[in-house]
């Protein structure tokens, strides 16, 4: 009970309980033999979750500006590729939230302009940053392997449990690839699988994605606790 409070009392936690929400809604509205009027109500309760989403990402521009500028240049990281796609990633992210802002206020029609556009934009940065993101957790794997592998013993046979910082990375990953099959599926333009996902996979790809940091936000509280 603990864990819920601390979750639903931070702006992350909460974040992360309403797009869990709203990918486990659209999924079961994709669910094989649900009455139309169930999906229709499944479906507009989805859509209501993500749009509550999108408006408290309108505050997010600042806390991503503060990470970004806490970066800086990444002089702290010594490799340069890994410098370099963070510092690309970064200037994607902290573009993104400007061009949703301006999309939810055109389909809000406080601004007199199409917004398709501009989604369409959201969705191209969106799948650079989840490219970048994929590509740089795949570096730091290989670079644990590479470094466990130098170490003496490493021979040894027998299985051996994954290390927690692999763990972490492959989780990542794993939740950032179900997120890119969405992303390309959501593309304007005719590339791969885009605009034939079914709402069922839609939702159950989203809820990978959600439940992971969710639960290693909760393993994080409790081990605080601890």
């Amino acid at each position: 009970m603990d864990t819920a409070l601390d979750l639903l009392d931070s702006h992350s936690g909460r974040g992360q309980i309403i797009r869990t929400a709203q990918y486990a809604t659209q999924m079961t509205s994709g669910v094989k033999g649900l009455s139309p009027y169930a999906q229709g109500v499944l479906r507009k309760l989805s859509s209501q979750l993500s749009m509550c989403r999108t408006i408290q990402r309108l505050f997010d521009d600042l806390p991503m500006l503060s990470y970004s500028l806490s970066y800086g240049l990444g002089s702290q990281e010594k490799s340069l590729f890994l410098r370099s796609i963070t510092l690309v990633q970064n200037l994607f992210d902290q573009v993104y939230y400007p061009v949703e802002h301006i999309a939810w206020a055109s389909d809000a029609e406080i601004i007199s302009i199409s917004s398709e556009r501009w989604n369409n934009l959201c969705v191209y940065i969106w799948f650079v940053s989840l490219s970048i993101s994929i590509t740089r957790d795949l570096f730091l794997l290989g670079r644990l392997q590479a470094q466990k592998n130098e170490k003496k013993g490493d021979n040894h046979s027998g299985l051996k449990p994954i290390p927690g910082p692999a763990m972490d990375l492959m989780l990542s990953i794993l939740g950032n690839m179900a997120d890119l099959v969405n992303c390309v599926g959501f593309l304007p333009f005719k590339f791969l699988w885009s605009g034939k996902l079914p709402v069922f996979v839609i939702g159950l790809l989203g809820l990978i994605s959600s439940v992971i940091p969710l639960w290693r936000t909760i393993h994080s509280m409790k081990a605080k606790r601890d």
